[in-house]
């Protein structure tokens, strides 16, 4: 009997079982790309990375200021200038990640609890230092909102701000409290004028009033906390975060939507979540690409990306792992606009520019990867005669003629096949076609596509020819 062609699902987001084993779809490090295409839609791969410069330990803090780019590796500020050139600047102590804010003369730096300040006019690297008269306890977080600065006190519901443009001048008659609820404050953010006080089960509104006491006023609070200092990011207009909702205490990802916090993981991103012991040292990275706005949250257990433009998920992962493992956690710790540069710093202490054109982790494979929604007929057993992957053929290099591993289950994604590779062709070789034949009988079919060579990931569709099998 002739088989029957049929389109295979290929879902856009990462929405695993919660059966184990039983793996509903999983894309890594690539995306729908939001456009009409063959298929039901487009899988792009993740853009490669080309190496810019290596600095003196793991990248904690990326900021782009004036034209040049400051850096915190290991525990050292760099300036970097366009030719990436690094130039030291002093000493920041820690091993934590760092956060950045400025006013507009000084670039503040939060580290572990201290607060340098670097001076534009000078290039000076100095540190504020508590006494009787500024009444400094040390800093945990920094946002500046008119040119004041505020600033979380550390183990407390205490914030205080500094003068204008000034953030060496403080008052420690100049702070509040957080007034809802006692809970500690995790970070202060600037959004749209006004400051959000993250806590620890609570976010607060505060809005420059101007005051001459006290230049800000409580706006609003929602009973949403923070978990993580360093997973509060701005995505466009709304802040992204790893969060508790206050009464059930368990950790999701919200997100803002004028400021009210909006839960936006799914069930498959909340299980990775709560499938750690612990949270601590997870943050995030934001990122974009092509009109795709990207937030990346990096866990213990590994890391997940949020496609702002789409409202999907994938995983995100760096360097190469056998298709038996667990897939790697991301090897970035932060990024920034450098000029019309994508620039992620990672924790080898490496600067990488973001390369459209290449398809390498700064000259190491590129691991991208799907795995499809698995499909049958009620429980009845099936032929696959034949499967084609669509993709963007002719698109390897004038040596490499980059290989395509497939596997496939008949349980459903319990059990995998061996990996049979085919080519796509190199440069130029247009009418290649990716077709695997005679793959056997099951009942619950499952694909995974996977590239490691110097080639691009564009998914358009996928095939097969399926001969259902009679019921005996």
């Amino acid at each position: 009997m002739a088989g029957r062609v049929r389109r295979v699902e290929l879902r856009p987001d990462y929405s695993a079982s919660r059966i184990p084993d039983y793996s509903s779809a999983s894309l890594i490090n690539c995306y729908a790309s939001g456009e009409k295409g063959k298929g039901a839609f487009p899988v792009v791969g993740v853009p490669g990375w080309r190496l810019a410069a290596t600095l003196g330990g793991p990248i904690r803090g990326l900021r782009v200021e004036n034209g040049v780019l400051f850096a915190v590796a290991g525990q050292t500020l760099y300036t970097v200038n366009s030719a990436f050139v690094a130039t030291s600047v002093g000493a920041i102590s820690g091993t934590d990640m760092v956060e950045f804010d400025r006013n507009r003369f000084q670039l503040g730096i939060i580290a572990e609890g201290r607060w340098f300040v670097y001076t534009f006019a000078t290039g000076a690297l100095t540190e504020i230092v508590g006494d009787e008269d500024n009444g400094f306890t040390g800093a945990t977080s920094l946002a500046v909102i008119k040119g004041t600065g505020v600033y979380i006190k550390p183990n407390g519901d205490e914030f205080g701000i500094t003068g204008i443009d000034s953030f060496s001048s403080l008052n420690p008659l100049d702070f509040a409290t957080a007034e809802s609820r006692a809970d500690p404050l995790v970070a202060a953010r600037a959004l749209d004028g006004q400051v959000i006080l993250f806590g620890s089960t609570t976010i607060e509104l505060y809005t420059y009033t101007g005051d001459e006491d006290f230049p800000f006023g409580n706006a609003g609070t929602a009973d949403v906390g923070a978990v993580s200092r360093d997973t509060i990011r701005q995505v466009g207009r709304s802040m992204m975060w790893l969060g508790r909702e206050t009464s059930s205490q368990i950790a999701s990802v919200y997100m803002s939507q004028g400021y009210a916090p909006v839960r936006n993981s799914t069930p498959t991103i909340d299980r990775l979540i709560q499938a750690n012991e612990s949270l601590e040292g997870s943050y995030a990275v934001t990122w974009g690409i092509d009109g795709h706005l990207f937030y990346t949250l990096v866990l213990p257990n590994g890391a997940a990306t949020f496609d702002v433009l789409t409202g999907l998920w994938y995983q995100a992962a760096s360097g190469v792992w056998d298709l038996a493992s667990t897939v790697r956690s991301w090897g970035i710790k932060a990024q920034a606009r450098f000029g019309e540069k994508i620039i992620f710093g990672d924790e080898a202490g490496r600067l990488l520019i973001a390369d459209y054109s290449g398809h390498s982790e700064a000259g190491q494979p590129l691991v991208r990867e799907l795995i499809t929604s698995p499909f049958g007929s009620f429980g009845r057993a099936s032929i696959v005669h034949e499967l084609e992957l669509e993709i963007e053929h002719g698109k390897g290099t004038l040596t490499v003629d980059p290989e395509w591993l497939m596997q496939f289950s008949t349980d459903g994604g319990h059990t995998w096949s061996q990996p049979e590779g085919q080519t796509s062709g190199k440069l130029g070789e247009y009418r290649r076609r990716l077709v695997w034949r005679s793959l056997g009988h099951g009942s619950d079919w499952a694909f995974r596509f996977r590239l490691t060579d110097d080639g691009p990931f564009h998914i358009t569709g996928a095939w097969v020819s399926v001969e259902e099998m009679a019921i005996p």
